[in-house]
């Protein structure tokens, strides 16, 4: 049962008990109104009855008086006549006797008065009313009175000579009464019926104003409630539209509470429809970053590589040139055993070739160190734009909130092996400057040696000594090969662990693409701008 129906059917019923009992309620107290008002007008026609009776009595009795004092007491008995209502009204004078005289009814004529009566006027000799069911009777005693004594001359003033009685019916009072009651009875059920009548078309009325009312106030603007939950439901997520407000009352309410909520859920849909944007937008930024990241890694790979292959290549230089010195370390001995001329040029010319061997190879070995500072510039600078863009993935990677929030540990990771890069290359370049000097050292001491060599070769010790101290510098070289070479490894294992560092930037930049994008396809099905 829909809501109006059951407003309607719960106000009509309490209605139907409200005036049933307000009719009941009614009807009782109208037929205690219509009983008093019956007994009243019983009262007051019995009222009316027996003064119409003593009014009539005491017209009789002074018209009586009257012919008597005029002497025409034979006119009483037309009189008398005139007065006769046969079973309405009965008019008797009696005489001394007790004896009726005259009478309206002549049927009644020389009949005596009651003894009841009689004694009872005889000892208290006033007027008597007596009421006998139906039946008015006065009685009153006539006395003596000097007129009388014209007549009846033995009469003595004061006695009672008689009496004059009047009856008097209340037939008509009881037809009176009757037809009250018949009234009576024909007013209850016309107002019973009356009242059924009056109850029913109440209820159809207030039945239909209720309708009315509810399919006016309640029904149709429910409708319209529902019909627009309807269209903003099942349709394709429109929040753009509103509920149209027709009153002020509840439902009214109940349509702006409903506005304000979908107002409010419009711009939370368009701030997380920007969000998804920004997250796609950081997204490939994100994804254009590790791009780049991932040249430069190549890039640092590839130097790496050179890197080792010129640490290697100075490994072999190097290990020639021991070689050489420990040629001319031998070629030095034997000159010193040598008395012949000849076998001293020969000698020196010997020793001098293998210092210009040993100065083109320490050139060599220069040129090599260059080649290295110059890559470890370069990874350096990698290094540095590596931090850069990590700090900008880490920025994109806050913006994007809580789907970017793994891919901030890895941009920090990366920052921080890109900061280990920077000081393992700032050790390698400074290691390789040392060597640089050292090279330059040995080159110029062999460019030396060599032009003491060919200026005299009387300075053979002196020459020996240099060659010793270019040998034991060529030797000091060892060490920091090593420590190049270690240093180089270590390099290529934060080289790999940025690779790999990468490959999880690809897989957090993965998931967030699929969350911005499932995001996207969720809010997107939202309408929240009108067209």
């Amino acid at each position: 049962m829909k809501i109006h129906n059951k407003l309607i059917f719960s106000v009509l019923s309490g209605l139907i008990i409200i005036v049933i009992f307000a009719q009941v309620f009614q009807f009782s107290s109208a037929n205690q109104i219509i009983s008093n008002l019956s007994k009243e007008a019983m009262v007051i026609a019995q009222e009316r009855g027996k003064q119409a009776a003593f009014n009539l009595f005491h017209s009789i009795e002074q018209a009586i008086y009257h012919l008597h004092e005029r002497g025409e007491i034979e006119r009483l008995k037309g009189f008398l006549q005139d007065q006769n209502f046969e079973g309405f009204l009965d008019l008797s004078i009696y005489n001394k006797d007790g004896r009726v005289s005259y009478s309206s009814n002549t049927s009644l004529i020389n009949k005596p008065m009651p003894k009841d009566i009689q004694q009872r006027l005889l000892s208290n000799p006033e007027l008597y009313f007596q009421r006998i069911n139906n039946v008015i009777e006065i009685h009153n005693p006539q006395v003596v009175k000097n007129i009388c004594l014209s007549c009846h001359k033995k009469w003595k003033i004061g006695e009672i000579c008689g009496a004059i009685s009047l009856r008097y019916s209340l037939v008509a009072s009881e037809k009176i009464e009757q037809k009250l009651s018949e009234a009576q009875i024909k007013n209850r059920k016309t107002f019973i019926i009356n009242s059924i009548f009056t109850l029913i078309g109440i209820i159809i009325v207030f039945t239909g104003l209720m309708y009315w009312s509810a399919s006016e106030f309640i029904k149709n603007p429910l409708n319209k409630i529902i019909d627009s939950l309807k269209d903003i439901s099942e349709g394709e997520g429109d929040l753009t539209k509103r509920l149209n407000v027709y009153s002020d009352d509840e439902l009214g309410t109940l349509a702006k509470l409903f506005n304000i909520f979908i107002e409010k859920l419009q711009l939370m849909i368009q701030q997380i429809q920007k969000s998804g944007i920004q997250i796609t937008s950081s997204s490939a930024e994100l994804y254009s970053t590790a791009k780049k990241q991932e040249l430069i890694m190549k890039s640092q790979v590839e130097s790496t590589d050179n890197v080792m292959n010129s640490v290697k290549e100075i490994a072999s230089v190097n290990k020639d040139l021991a070689q050489t010195i420990k040629d001319v370390t031998s070629t030095e001995t034997e000159g010193k055993e040598i008395t012949n001329l000849a076998k001293m040029a020969q000698a020196m010319h010997i020793m001098e070739d293998a210092s210009i061997s040993i100065s083109e190879k320490l050139t060599k070995i220069n040129e090599k160190a260059e080649n290295i500072t110059d890559v470890v510039t370069t990874i350096r600078k990698v290094a540095d734009q590596t931090n850069l863009l990590s700090l900008n993935a880490a920025i994109e990677a806050e913006k994007a909130g809580e789907y970017g929030r793994g891919f901030t540990v890895v941009a920090r990771e990366i920052r921080r092996l890109a900061d280990q890069t920077a000081i393992s290359t700032m050790d390698i370049e400074k290691m390789v400057k040392e060597m640089q000097s050292a090279v330059n050292s040995g080159v110029t001491g062999m460019d030396n040696f060599i032009r003491e060599v060919r200026k005299n070769a009387e300075d053979v010790k002196r020459i020996s000594s240099k060659l010793f101290q270019i040998i034991s510098e060529v030797h000091s070289l060892y060490p920091r090969f090593n420590e190049v070479n270690n240093s180089m490894i270590n390099l290529n294992e934060e080289t790999h662990k940025t690779k790999n560092s990468l490959l999880e930037t690809y897989s957090a930049i993965e998931n967030l693409n699929d969350a911005a994008q499932q995001l996207h396809d969720e809010v997107i099905r939202f309408k929240v701008k009108k067209n």
